[in-house]
């Protein structure tokens, strides 16, 4: 039997965009300051601190009778943060992509969500989880324990 997989996207420069108001200035909003990097192959050297991680996915909600539109999330949340100023001068964020479901196999995302939050975690990186249903505190929560024991 096949296992159930998920995949991986990276962090993509088309998710952040946005205008430059005074181009003389130096970066002024998220889309002009915001890292990108590949998850798999990344090992922290103090290059950044704050680390986002989208979950794009609906199967829980499906699972759930609920209003599909979470696996939106991800995308609809860095198109509204790249626009906003930037208030953070010491601390460096990063945008490690997205973790897919496919085929509805939520719990294959979920275990793939957690080893990438656990990974975060282990490098000093700080997680931010965005994106998908209620269940992607289950998996959020499943990386936390995993690298803090």
């Amino acid at each position: 039997m096949k296992q159930p997989e998920s995949n991986y996207e990276p962090g993509l420069k088309k998710n952040w965009r946005g205008r430059n108001s005074i181009p003389t200035l130096e970066n002024q909003y998220w889309h002009q300051e915001i890292k990108l990097q590949s998850l798999p192959n990344f090992e922290n050297n103090n290059s950044t601190d704050i680390g986002l991680l989208g979950y794009v996915c609906d199967e829980g909600v499906r699972r759930n009778l609920g209003r599909v539109g979470a696996i939106q999330g991800p995308k609809f949340l860095r198109k509204k943060l790249a626009k906003l100023p930037i208030h953070f001068n010491t601390k460096k964020v990063t945008d490690f992509g997205d973790i897919v479901c496919i085929e509805n196999q939520m719990e294959a995302c979920q275990f793939d969500f957690s080893k990438a939050i656990e990974k975060l975690i282990t490098q000093n990186i700080f997680p931010i989880a965005i994106g998908g249903g209620h269940d992607i505190a289950y998996a959020h929560y499943k990386g936390i324990r995993a690298a803090l024991q």
